[in-house]
């Protein structure tokens, strides 16, 4: 996945929001596991 930075977007978002969002790219850098579900009959 990519990502574009822009700043100024950053800002209006941490000043509108209170988020900023600057290290979210973390949550996307690490293995993923998709395993199905089993625990139940959804027949």
């Amino acid at each position: 996945m990519q990502f574009e930075w822009d700043e100024q977007k950053r800002k209006t978002n941490i000043q509108k929001h209170g988020l900023d969002f600057r290290n979210t790219w973390k949550l996307f850098n690490f293995p993923i596991l998709v395993a199905a579900d089993d625990r139940y009959e959804y027949g």
